[in-house]
């Protein structure tokens, strides 16, 4: 197998085509007034850059068995992370997900536990800054 069949590379050079063709088709009013002498003068203040994420998907690393934690009615709840902290839970019904701390590089070797009225708590690896944290619900909000 060369290395242009893999479907990677496929997603890649597509990814690639798009936004070079997004450069080269521009809406009108993209480019900047040309002035007398022949130069743009690059003050349109209608220029605006929108950046989206095309596929940026959740990365989570280094989970461990204290991960995962039942609640007194069995349902899961799960602390994951490794570029965020993440935290999901199922209520018996629906699964809830929430970006518990959007720093990054934080999430790594989560270790999850519920307090008696069933709030969690976790606390997790932040590589950026080499430390260990520690974060709770408090019944309205993470702290």
């Amino acid at each position: 197998m060369t290395i242009r069949s893999r479907p990677a590379f496929r997603v890649r050079a597509l990814l690639l085509s798009v936004f070079a063709l997004s450069l080269v088709t521009a809406r009108p009013g993209w480019v900047s007034p040309v002035t007398s002498a022949g130069v743009a003068s690059g003050t349109d203040s209608s220029l605006v850059w929108t950046i989206e994420s095309v596929d940026a998907p959740k990365f989570f690393t280094n989970m461990t068995n204290r991960s995962l934690r039942l609640d007194t009615s069995g349902h899961p709840h799960i602390a994951y992370g490794g570029d965020h902290l993440y935290y999901a839970w199922h209520d018996g019904a629906a699964w809830h997900l929430e970006t518990v701390d959007p720093s990054p590089g934080v999430g790594r070797y989560a270790s999850l536990g519920l307090d008696g009225a069933g709030f969690p708590h976790i606390s997790y690896h932040d590589g950026v800054h080499g430390s260990l944290k520690y974060a709770r619900w408090t019944g309205s909000t993470w702290a």
